[in-house]
């Protein structure tokens, strides 16, 4: 699943549809995606696309929530175990 180099409306279809499925493995890819993403656009020295924002915020909320509530620990603690699990560290 890539969303390099789409135009803003195909990528936010692929993103909302991605999202929408509810996956564990297809949030976690969009997840692990976004971030890539937004680290390499701040790198860069470009801005971070709204798109981009928006649907971070949204998976953030997704997937941490339940994985935090699932595993007793707090929204960081489960962030830093997915940043070191995704290899995004």
């Amino acid at each position: 699943m890539s969303f390099e180099g789409l135009r803003p409306s195909e990528l936010e279809f692929r993103y909302r549809r991605a999202q929408q499925s509810f996956r564990c493995a297809d949030l976690l890819r969009l997840y692990r995606a976004i971030i890539r993403k937004t680290r390499s656009a701040r790198r860069a020295g470009k801005k971070v696309s709204e798109i981009d924002r928006r649907f971070l915020r949204r998976i953030d909320a997704l997937v941490l929530g339940e994985l935090s509530v699932a595993l007793n620990v707090s929204q960081e603690e489960t962030r830093n175990l997915l940043e070191r699990e995704l290899e995004l560290v």
